[in-house]
């Protein structure tokens, strides 16, 4: 009797490639997120200054604002693998010239804006290849519960990666802390390296280059505009973020000025929001919402 995978789909010879790159970039995911805690605490310990953390955080977004809305047309008509794999090698190299910096005392604190800068640049063009590659790799009718899985697996990143990486930070130096992220790098650049991602068939367009871009960035506001509740979910969600993310920023900060509290407390009020996420996430899906 043929059994179905886990993911639904009785043929699964795309499980293997598939799952090679997708583990290996589940290693990336964890790496950056305890890099990414490690040093919220680490400038918050070393400066405790608000304005610091406020531009730690400005160059970490503010790429992806700049770079999001044509990162998809960019990729689009690139390797998808070239991508990735630039993306990821482009980051360990930075994190490896921090470690140095780190490791011999030379370290600035412009030093490590630069380094959230080009993790965010990077990010800004991995994200999109890597759900390209996905919808091309994964039949039609497994994706769903991947996106299941990958949800489910971001949502434990967040909540265990604060309390590992507060672990990490306490016992061991910054970049020790940093190493970890390389190694993580670079078993999602092996995993690349072993599986050959496939390409999307071509088609001519009489349009080229820049001004094609252009076009698909106006075509996707359009969508977005002319959808009216698309277009209302995104403002409430603009509006959220926009209240909540000086109070998130900020936290740090507030607990070891306020409450004399450490990194496990840092991480503990993290995975406690993290947590809360998870369960309104499950509400939400068992509930179905307002009408």
């Amino acid at each position: 009797m043929k059994t179905r995978s886990i993911l639904g789909k009785k043929n699964t010879s795309w499980q293997l490639p598939f799952f090679v790159i997708w583990t290996g970039q589940t290693f990336s995911l964890v790496g950056s997120q305890l890099v990414g805690f490690a040093f919220v605490w680490y400038l918050t310990d070393l400066t405790g200054s608000a304005k610091v953390l406020a531009l730690a955080a400005t160059m970490e977004w503010l790429p992806r604002v700049l770079i999001g809305p044509f990162a998809g047309a960019v990729v689009d008509r690139w390797n998808r693998r070239s991508v990735m794999l630039a993306a990821d090698s482009v980051t360990a190299l930075a994190t490896a010239m921090i470690i140095y910096l780190s490791w011999v005392g030379d370290i600035a604190l412009w030093h490590i804006y630069l380094l959230m800068m080009v993790r965010s640049i990077g990010s800004s063009f991995h994200f999109p290849a890597m759900q390209a590659t996905t919808s091309l790799m994964v039949p039609e009718d497994s994706l769903t519960r991947l996106q299941g899985l990958n949800q489910l697996l971001q949502g434990a990143m967040n909540v265990i990666a604060p309390i590992l990486g507060a672990v990490l930070i306490a016992s061991m130096p910054i970049y020790g802390v940093l190493g970890i992220d390389v190694i993580t790098a670079l078993i999602a650049i092996l995993s690349l390296l072993l599986i050959q991602v496939p390409q999307p068939e071509r088609t001519q367009n009489p349009e080229r280059g820049s001004s094609m871009i252009l076009k698909e960035m106006q075509d996707g506001f359009r969508y977005v505009w002319d959808w009216i509740g698309l277009r209302k979910v995104l403002g409430l969600a603009v509006v959220i973020n926009f209240l909540s993310m000086p109070a998130l920023i900020l936290m740090p900060i507030f607990v070891k000025t306020h409450f004399q509290g450490g990194a496990g407390e840092v991480a503990g009020m993290q995975s406690a929001w993290s947590i809360g996420f998870l369960l309104g996430a499950l509400l939400l899906s068992t509930w179905g919402g307002f009408k």
